[in-house]
């Protein structure tokens, strides 16, 4: 990705990014349909991590590229990426504290540092055991629901 002096390019990449991988956490739904139970849907959108950094040709997460590449947090491009950290921060506790969690904050902290450890270690370790380790470690989170 070609970096212009503004930014507008990767803050425009990530924003796709973001349209991108917030239907993924849960299945969409079809009208009148339940929403998906809160650990489902983590554990769906845990899968679809896994997927994303086991699929040939990973760089790691363009969010964790980009904060490294615009570390100014006026930059759009950083601003960009803490909105998606937020939001999927957000979406992890929304769903720990539906399930019953006794702490969705500290979980869904957690859920995201997993989540972007296993996005690096995918990129420049084994993906398979960051994919797996990633699951454990959700999993190890969900037993607190």
């Amino acid at each position: 990705m070609a970096v212009s002096a503004t930014g507008t390019l990767p803050r425009v990449a990530l924003e796709y990014g973001h349209t991108w991988w917030a239907p993924r956490r849960g299945r969409r739904r079809r009208p009148g349909r339940c929403r998906p139970a809160p650990v489902a849907q983590l554990r769906r959108l845990t899968e679809a991590i896994g997927t994303e950094l086991c699929r040939p040709g990973f760089r790691g997460c363009a969010f964790i590229n980009a904060a490294a590449e615009h570390p100014d947090p006026a930059d759009p491009v950083h601003r960009a990426v803490a909105e998606h950290r937020a939001w999927l921060t957000g979406t992890v506790g929304r769903a720990c504290r539906t399930a019953g969690h006794p702490a969705p904050d500290e979980a869904a902290r957690r859920y995201v540092m997993l989540r972007d450890g296993a996005m690096v270690a995918g990129y420049l370790g084994d993906a398979r055991a960051a994919r797996d380790t990633l699951s454990a470690g959700a999993e190890d989170l969900l037993a607190g629901a």
